[in-house]
């Protein structure tokens, strides 16, 4: 869970009056408003954009090392006296533009995928969108879509999948939550928040913790991922890591 400034409202309450976008002043700032921000959406798209430019080239990539693979497979076994067939190579089709559209059906409704390791339904009709991609999670159902649309294998598929989802969420972390950042210290150091009071003990009343992805159940918002189903990403290399007095 990103250190947002909803979370920490809820987890610090005296210290964070607000819990209000530094950047854009005009909502709340949860996990879904760091990336869906007013002041993010230009870099979002360029993000997006550039990403969506590299998958030609991370499928070339993909389908070379899945076929040298085989053929390897194939020399240990014709070597170990084994008769097999020969591996007929597998081609990467250029994706069309309509094939960008038709891969990403998936968000919007789909199972989950943190990390390339399946997650179980979190809910009959669970909400995805480009936001959630930017935070490194996957939909499921996308891996099977980008097989059928890609027409490539499903390991092929995953390989690409992961590399997309990767570089969105690298540069997601470098362009869009580092400045986030900076904006956010350089308002705590005029209300005179500091370092020591963020990791100091707190012991009073809190907001309701029961979150998903830094949304209040109370106040409307609704859970979409319980928070011990989401690895911590606080602690990833690249994203601004803090130590709360919990």
């Amino acid at each position: 869970m990103l250190p947002t400034l909803n979370s920490m409202q809820a987890r610090k309450p005296n210290l964070y009056p607000t819990c209000v976008c530094r950047r854009c002043e005009l909502e709340k700032e949860d996990n879904d408003h760091v990336w869906k921000c007013p002041l993010a959406a230009e870099t979002t798209t360029e993000i997006w954009k550039e990403a969506m430019g590299k998958i030609n080239e991370w499928g070339v990539q993909a389908t070379n090392s899945y076929n040298a693979a085989r053929k390897r497979e194939y020399k240990r076994a014709v070597d170990s006296g084994r008769q097999v067939p020969r591996p007929v190579p597998i081609h990467w089709w250029p994706p069309s533009d309509a094939d960008h559209v038709r891969g990403f059906s998936s968000i919007g409704g789909a199972r989950a995928v943190h990390s390339g390791s399946p997650a179980l339904d979190r809910d009959e009709k669970p909400m995805w969108n480009v936001s959630d991609l930017l935070r490194g999670i996957t939909p499921l159902s996308m891996l099977t879509e980008w097989s059928a649309v890609f027409r490539t294998p499903m390991s092929i598929a995953k390989t690409v999948l992961h590399k997309f989802v990767g570089y969105l969420e690298a540069q997601a972390s470098e362009l869009i939550w580092k400045p986030r950042c900076s904006a956010t210290i350089a308002w705590e150091q005029t209300q005179g928040i500091s370092t020591k009071n963020k990791t100091s003990k707190y012991t009073g009343p809190r907001g309701d913790w029961s979150q998903g992805y830094g949304y209040i159940t109370h106040d409307g918002f609704s859970t979409i991922v319980a928070q011990s189903q989401v690895p911590d990403r606080t602690a990833t290399g690249g994203w601004c890591t803090e130590e709360f007095g919990l």
